[in-house]
């Protein structure tokens, strides 16, 4: 079963820590790329994949609640881990940057009685697939290099890797075919060809939606850009204004 891209999630300090919970809107594609599906209060294990390594110390649980107090509240379905589990501790690695930032914003915040945001140009990033009864999370760092990353010895329990399909948001899937055809294998934000072909033969390129579907943008293909992958990982992290209207004209339909 191939994987699916399901969301991307602001690294904040709950997914460092204990987990990331699953927005209502994609539990259904969670759930059908897995193959499974958990009622309200059951949980099971679940394995995350992050680069070459698979993570089994994690959970994923679909929270029991008082139904009849709270009639019409939709389900909460988490990936849980432990603060000092295999899997959280390489997440506060892959985004020590965003964990130092965490822990002086909290401290300023005690001491000044603000807000616990991270500023949108030091932002992280964690892209979540899902496929092959496994959760993939793909990193997005800032890449400081002067930062003092902590090295985990993973010894005999770092299991094989193993190859998985990347494809891009599954939404109309029309939409997608069209865009990438528009595009004809160059990206539409740096005008360079895509890197690579996939298993087709197909320039590989991912479909970004210009005005994020989070924000309230239309599945079409006016809001629609075929990307190469480092331009869409700066799509998410840069957010810049002028890149977002280049792409908006580009996008316009002939």
């Amino acid at each position: 079963m191939a994987e699916e891209l399901l969301f991307t999630k602001i690294v904040d300090k709950s997914a460092l820590t204990h987990g990331i919970t699953i927005p209502v809107a994609y539990q259904k594609a969670l759930f059908d790329k897995l193959g499974f599906f958990l009622r309200r209060g059951e949980a099971r294990p679940i394995t995350i994949q992050i680069g070459g390594y698979l993570f089994d110390d994690a959970t994923l649980a679909n929270e029991a609640f008082d139904e009849i107090k709270y009639p019409n509240r939709a389900d909460i379905v988490q990936i849980r881990y432990g603060a000092n589990s295999l899997l959280a501790r390489k997440l506060r690695e892959l985004f020590g940057s965003t964990s130092e930032l965490l822990d002086e914003i909290y401290t300023h915040r005690q001491k000044a009685k603000t807000s616990l945001i991270i500023p949108e140009d030091k932002r992280e990033y964690i892209i979540i697939y899902a496929g092959n009864g496994t959760i993939r999370f793909d990193c997005v760092t800032r890449n400081n290099e002067n930062h003092n990353v902590r090295t985990i010895d993973f010894g005999e329990e770092a299991p094989q890797r193993k190859e998985t399909v990347a494809i891009g948001f599954k939404r109309n899937a029309n939409v997608i075919e069209r865009t990438k055809q528009r595009a004809r294998g160059i990206c539409q934000l740096c005008g360079r060809k895509a890197p690579f072909n996939d298993k087709q033969g197909n320039p590989y390129l991912e479909v970004h939606h210009i005005i994020w579907l989070s924000r309230g943008g239309a599945d079409k293909l006016s809001n629609t850009a075929a990307l190469c992958p480092n331009c869409h990982a700066k799509m998410h992290i840069v957010d810049d204004d002028k890149d977002i209207a280049l792409l908006l004209e580009r996008a316009k339909i002939e």
